[in-house]
């Protein structure tokens, strides 16, 4: 609804082979986000832990303040970020990439996109 356009939410998913992950589903890992000039934690809750083509993956949603403000300066800059899950170690270790490296060069014009088209919504 083009009331609820301001809203953002962030997903950040990740895939393992180790069934083990399982066992994080409702709890909190905290994931690093990075660029040449920006670095914060963000505590997240792992709110799905599915099974896909014999692959577990972790999908953690929020709406914080704190997280929406400083991923917004990350994201405004359009450098590259880095995405990482720092803790719990034993929980980093499990998964095949533990850290993503993503190009944001398009983000403005395609988030200016995104919002115009859930503003045409009727």
């Amino acid at each position: 609804m083009p009331e609820d356009c301001s809203i953002d939410h962030l997903i950040v998913h990740y895939t393992s082979y180790d069934n083990s992950i399982k066992d994080i589903e409702g709890k909190n890992v905290i994931v690093k986000f990075s660029n040449k000039q920006h670095s914060f934690d963000a505590e997240l809750l792992v709110v799905n832990v599915k099974n896909a083509t014999k692959r577990l993956s972790i999908v953690s949603l929020t709406t914080s303040d704190g997280l929406t403000s400083n991923m917004k300066k990350m994201l405004n800059s359009e450098e590259p970020l880095t995405v990482e899950i720092v803790s719990p170690l034993d929980i980093a270790k499990k998964f095949d990439i533990a850290e993503e490296y993503f190009v944001l060069e398009n983000y403005k014009k395609a988030y200016a996109l995104a919002n115009k088209q859930c503003l045409g919504v009727n």
